[in-house]
């Protein structure tokens, strides 16, 4: 449902620029964020469920299964990252304005950037703990070789590439 209205915003939003009035027009662009943040809670709760379905294998519940151990840190990740990209792309714009207003432009969105940046990485370190699993570990797997791809291939299969 979500992603329905979030593309028919968008076309709203498009086909109806310069023809309806500026406030109609925030009021779209504000619907078709709404929507299309809505859709990224819908996703990460499916994403993150199949990386790490927690309660759910016991109890079977729906909300255990949608709530898992990663939904949370997650959806604070991929919320940083969105912002960081709105602000990156929103450079372009601002570029465009007059030089007066443009520094003061570029410097707001630094400042949505780093915010961004910041709820990231602490989506990612709350993430971290709760994304790593002991069966995942391939220690004796190693292939002790002078050639790179046999021990990337072998790093690769649960932890960082550290080892390499």
């Amino acid at each position: 449902m979500f992603f329905v209205l979030e593309i028919v915003a968008a076309l709203v939003y498009y086909t109806t620029w310069d023809k309806i009035s500026k406030g109609a027009h925030l009021l779209v662009g504000w619907l078709y964020f709404v929507a299309a943040y809505l859709s990224l809670v819908i996703i990460n709760g499916i994403i993150t469920f199949m990386l790490t379905p927690g309660r759910w294998l016991e109890t079977g519940a729906f909300w255990d299964g949608f709530f898992n151990p990663t939904y949370w840190p997650s959806l604070a990740l991929r919320t940083g990252l969105c912002l960081m990209m709105a602000a990156a792309f929103m450079v372009f714009p601002a570029m465009r304005a007059a030089a007066a207003h443009r520094g003061r432009l570029v410097r707001y969105l630094g400042w949505w950037f780093a915010a961004g940046a910041l709820v990231s990485y602490a989506g990612y370190r709350w993430w971290r703990p709760r994304s790593r699993t002991r069966s995942m570990r391939c220690s004796g797997a190693r292939r002790r070789s002078s050639r790179p791809w046999p021990r990337l291939a072998t790093s690769c299969c649960g932890r960082s590439l550290r080892r390499w």
